[in-house]
């Protein structure tokens, strides 16, 4: 996987890493079901990649510069999958989203977003 990939969400390890008590902190993290209509409780892998019920979620804020890349796809899917739903946000033109069906590795190259 290529480091410029951030997955959802990353902490600050910092704030973990403290030799003080306690040593380690519990956190929900929430996000949105494929809809994006409500509001869902995610699970984190040991790999960071962000799951809700049966989906999983990675952003990529590194790839193209001023575009975030936000993938959802049924867990356990490879990114090389035409099965991903992709949205795009464009923050040089005041934040346009748009999306596409096709693989993750795809995203900023072949996909075509409307």
């Amino acid at each position: 996987m290529p480091k410029s990939v951030k997955y959802f969400p990353e902490v600050d390890t910092l704030e973990h890493e403290d030799a003080t008590m306690p040593e380690t902190k519990r956190v929900l993290v929430y996000g949105w079901d494929a809809a994006n209509t409500q509001k869902v409780r995610l699970a984190v892998n040991s790999d960071g990649v962000a799951y809700a019920g049966k989906y999983k979620m990675i952003i990529d804020e590194d790839t193209t510069a001023d575009v975030t890349y936000i993938g959802t796809a049924a867990r356990g899917t490879a990114t090389s999958a035409t099965t991903w739903s992709v949205m795009k946000i464009d923050e040089s033109s005041f934040s346009v989203f748009t999306w596409a069906e096709g693989a993750w590795d795809n995203r900023a190259t072949s996909l075509v977003y409307t």
